[in-house]
């Protein structure tokens, strides 16, 4: 993909390091925008065009400033749509983006279905749009600073010009401490803002501040009956529309239902398609190497059935010793997340293998309940009202790490905010758990999952994408009510696609009871030397237990990660 960075000030040499420090967001080309008022940088990752024909910034019809992260997956119906108006000289989708900028400003961002981060400067307005994607896919961070305003596609490049950044911020912590994931708009790092999931805003350069800010919210309609046959159909159009490109696929295959359906489906449209499983080394245990590599298995019957270009990615202790650190770079926030070095392993792999372009399912489990909480939430919680829903929520997602830091935040104060964020158009008292799933692929989803991928796969120069987030199929999906999707007679989840795929997909898949893909982590603490030893050099005074239970090693790794995270970036 690519990465964008500016700041309101004509200074050439600050956009250039940060730039330099992303490199790996984009090795086919780089540039700069500047006049006396601003500083626009974009280095590039040519995906549907070649790189001459797509270096940014792009100066639009009307002499605006474009720079752009992303891809539009609805281009050629918008280019149809507007075929009497916009004519096209390139196949890139930067050109149609920066046209409809210029025409519609920011209403053209609810036409695109889109994963995107845009910086457009409007010269004759003097100001700044920047807009993040509906789901969240791509991050852009910003810091209003010494009365001006920076930002980038990544943290680590603003560091050094943002003050005081290197403490660790009372809302970021006070909303981790909440619900064990900073879902909010400031960052754990002090003074750096994230724009959320869908929003933009809008900055004035001469009176030096945010004007305006807009969300677009994929809202539950629940107003659709399911039809298996044209559950397939959405599924299709979105695997298609989110295959575009020049560039060589590779497919996350977990052996869940998501990525097999996704797996499924691009076979169909693209047979050259690499697909790519981790098998986890665990020596001396069968009964632990078996559960644990069971996800595996089933990809490979996968894999077999549908005569797929199959690839296992073996994962072992020395895996985690040589990319535990790395990862945690990478990710720049505190992602409590202990499998982020198999994340990162893998790519390297496939970018060894030619890829350029991953496909995954995230998202598939929020939109069609896929957790066993969500069927605990309907069964066990009476949530009557938004307030309920704010306390469920916090002690759902709750994995706090060892904080030895306070805060004069509240509780109160960040679910009022949350409140304000994400609540207020969400809230369905007719239909709670389709609520706490679109509020999901707000925060959680796009904050644990999206991010994670888009730094580690664009640290290798690779883009992520993930057909079950564009617009359409959400909002598709959405339509749907959550009592179609959970069987409660029989506690069965996920109920569209194992009807929709049953003749499909191996029955092994669409039978496999949902164990959760991780890393032996824990077995590997308890077993290994090296695991042991790198541990101990991060977190002291804490002695690792002879068996290491679930609950014990996911709060020895989130005390492993938070210590290691702010050793590296000399957070305080």
């Amino acid at each position: 993909m690519c990465g964008i960075y500016g700041i309101t000030y004509p200074q050439k040499d600050i956009v250039k390091k940060m730039i330099q420090i992303c490199q790996h967001r984009g090795p086919d080309g780089q540039n700069i925008y500047i006049d006396n008022n601003v500083c626009i940088g974009h280095n590039l990752l040519a995906i549907t065009d070649n790189p001459q024909q797509s270096l940014q910034p792009w100066q639009t019809p009307k002499g605006n400033i474009l720079s752009y992260n992303g891809e539009i997956f609805n281009y050629s119906f918008l280019c149809e749509k507007y075929k009497n108006s916009f004519f096209p000289k390139t196949k890139c989708d930067t050109e149609l983006l920066a046209w409809g900028l210029d025409q519609f400003g920011y209403a053209f961002i609810e036409e695109i279905d889109s994963m995107h981060a845009i910086a457009f400067y409007n010269r004759e307005t003097q100001e700044i749009l920047l807009s993040r994607d509906h789901a969240g896919i791509k991050p852009l961070y910003y810091s209003e600073t010494n009365n001006n305003l920076i930002f980038s596609s990544e943290i680590k490049n603003m560091l050094e010009y943002v003050p005081d950044s290197n403490r660790l911020s009372d809302e970021g912590l006070a909303c981790m401490q909440w619900c064990g994931t900073n879902v909010l708009d400031q960052t754990v790092f002090n003074n750096i803002k994230k724009l959320t999931a869908g929003e933009t805003i809008i900055y004035d350069l001469f009176n030096k501040r945010i004007k305006s800010q807009y969300y677009y919210r994929v809202v539950p309609s629940l107003n659709h009956k399911f039809d298996p046959e044209e559950f397939r159909q959405q599924v299709q159009k979105t695997v298609r529309m989110t295959s575009t490109g020049i560039r060589d696929f590779g497919i996350f295959l977990s052996g869940g239902l998501d990525s097999g359906i996704i797996a499924y489906e691009m076979n169909k449209l693209n047979s050259s398609v690499k697909t790519f499983t981790n098998r986890f080394e665990v020596n001396g245990n069968e009964n632990i190497k078996n559960g644990i590599n069971s996800d595996a298995d089933v990809a490979k019957i996968l894999a077999q059935q549908e005569n797929l270009n199959h690839h296992e990615v073996l994962v072992s202790p020395e895996t985690l010793v040589k990319y535990w650190n790395d990862s945690i770079h990478i990710n720049e926030e505190t992602i409590m997340n202990f499998n982020n070095f198999v994340y990162h392993y893998t790519n390297k792999i496939m970018k060894s293998h030619g890829i350029t372009i991953t496909m995954a399912g995230d998202m598939g489990d929020e939109l069609l309940a896929g957790y066993y909480n969500h069927l605990n939430f309907v069964n066990n919680h009476k949530v009557k009202s938004s307030n309920d829903f704010l306390n469920y929520f916090s002690m759902l997602n709750t994995a706090q790490p060892m904080y030895n830091k306070k805060t004069n935040i509240t509780k109160e104060d960040i679910q009022k905010k949350f409140k304000k964020i994400y609540l207020d158009n969400f809230w369905n008292e007719d239909d709670p758990l389709s609520s706490y799933m679109a509020i999901e692929c707000l925060t959680i989803v796009p904050q644990e999952f999206l991010i994670r991928n888009d730094k580690l796969g664009m640290a290798n120069s690779i883009e992520g994408r993930f057909p079950f987030t564009t617009k359409s199929f959400m909002k598709y999906c959405f339509s749907i009510p959550s009592r179609d999707k959970i069987d409660l007679t029989t506690g069965t989840l996920k109920v569209l696609s194992k009807t929709a795929y049953n003749d499909l997909l191996p029955k092994e898949m669409l039978e496999k009871v949902k164990t959760g893909w991780a890393a032996p982590v824990g077995y590997w603490l308890s077993n290994d030397k090296s695991v042991q030893n790198l541990f101990k050099q991060s977190v002291k005074n804490f002695s690792i237990p002879r068996n290491v239970g679930a609950k014990t090693y996911k709060k020895l790794c989130r005390t492993w990660l938070y210590e290691d995270w702010k050793k590296h970036y000399k957070v305080v």
